[in-house]
């Protein structure tokens, strides 16, 4: 049995995505210059402020070695200089950031009112 959930860690590897049309116009609202690839901006919840939601248990599952399935192959051989590996780590600590204050928002404006609402509407 599937379980719809809103993802606080949106995973990688979205292989399906279902967009409302108030999802779709917020999505191209806040993608007028990409600076990340999309399943990247697309994790990044604070960058465009729609939440995503996902089935648990993943319905689809990868079989095998994901650098064998993929074209990109193991982009994490070759780390680079220090100053990379430092910049990269700030850009990922602010956008964890971000996410989690964008979390919170959720959490305080759709997800606590919906289960007071089930709540008054059971008793």
């Amino acid at each position: 049995m599937y379980k719809l959930e809103r993802f606080l860690k949106i995973p990688q590897c979205m292989t399906c995505y279902q967009l409302s049309p108030d999802a779709a116009r917020a999505l191209i609202r806040a993608s007028d210059e990409f600076v990340y690839p999309v399943d990247v901006f697309v994790r990044n919840q604070h960058l465009h402020g729609v939440p995503i939601y996902g089935l648990t248990p993943p319905p689809i599952k990868r079989i095998g070695k994901e650098e064998d399935d993929s074209i990109i192959g193991d982009r994490h051989k070759e780390k680079g200089p220090l100053w990379c590996k430092f910049t990269k780590m700030l850009f990922r600590s602010y956008n964890a950031a971000r996410n989690l204050l964008t979390n919170l928002k959720f959490i305080l404006l759709i997800d606590l009112p919906k289960s007071l609402q089930r709540e008054s509407t059971s008793a």
